[in-house]
């Protein structure tokens, strides 16, 4: 007897874990679907900001002037500027804090250095070999 309460109580256990499975399948559906509604909405948004401020700037010279102004400050990646007939710039490097060098040079390979040691410059592979055959 005690074994077929054992039993039960599994079965139920069992049957909970699968209903439990089958709605967070569900939640995970409903959050991709409202996700999606949200992301199409933003889109719709942007699509009718665009046209409004295009049909303001075909209208209105000096707000087109004032726009275009904004764009040339804030639009920083060639790919977007020629969407709008700006002249290119040299990119922002995508790490943050870091500028792409203005010098064509190439940086000085530096060696990896154990944890605590200064960084060395790099060795060419006959200098280390040497340097273990003379060790």
């Amino acid at each position: 007897m005690a074994t077929t309460k054992v039993e039960a109580i599994k079965e139920k256990i069992d049957s909970a874990r699968a209903k439990q499975k089958a709605l967070e399948a569900e939640l995970r559906k409903a959050e991709n679907r409202a996700s999606q509604f949200e992301k199409r909405r933003a889109e719709r948004k942007k699509f009718i900001l665009g046209n409004y401020l295009t049909k303001r700037m075909d209208a209105d010279p000096e707000f087109a002037k004032s726009v275009m102004a904004d764009l040339a400050r804030e639009l920083d990646r060639n790919v977007d500027r020629v969407l709008f007939g700006l002249p290119e710039i040299e990119e922002k490097s995508k790490r943050k804090g870091k500028k792409q060098p203005a010098c064509d040079a190439a940086p000085v390979p530096v060696a990896p250095a154990p944890f605590g040691d200064r960084p060395r410059p790099a060795q060419s592979f006959d200098d280390i070999v040497g340097q273990i055959k003379n060790s």
